[in-house]
């Protein structure tokens, strides 16, 4: 691959990154390809598991603003159509909450904080349970073993 800006060639590397969050600095470092001459290409999909790492640093922080809240939500991929359902609020709230209008409901922040890091895990159990909640639909009964 050669460097779009100088023509060299790009090799694979981690380079540092960083993402200022409600005036908290989360950095790391991101696989990237960088010339000879120090041009860097993040590919998108590095970035975006980057900025769901981020999300979940950011829910495990307790920080609770609009700006945190919206944060979490972009960076899982989630519109806030999508998230208000699965929250039990209109999409015209969220959009209270994170433009500072209203105060963040805890509830809400801290379910979106527990699928940020169920994404950062690449698990998807607790997003599964609200879609199905949100849809009202009841999953079959099971049979469960007890740990002894």
């Amino acid at each position: 691959m050669k460097c779009i800006e100088c023509g060299s060639a790009m090799k694979a590397a981690k380079v540092p990154h960083k993402i200022v969050v409600a005036m908290k600095t989360y950095s790391g470092q991101v696989a990237a390809m960088v010339c000879s001459k120090g041009h860097e290409l993040i590919d998108g999909k590095d970035l975006g598991r980057f900025e769901v790492s981020v999300a979940a640093a950011v829910a495990n922080s307790g920080q609770v603003n609009g700006e945190t809240f919206r944060f979490m939500r972009k960076a899982i991929g989630l519109s806030a159509v999508e998230l208000a359902p699965l929250l039990d609020t209109t999409p015209e709230t969220i959009s209270r909450w994170e433009n500072g209008k209203m105060t963040v409901d805890r509830p809400s922040w801290v379910t979106l904080g527990g699928l940020a890091v169920e994404r950062d895990e690449e698990r998807d159990e607790l997003f599964d349970r609200l879609t199905r909640l949100a849809a009202g639909k009841v999953s079959p009964a099971k049979t469960v073993k007890i740990a002894s």
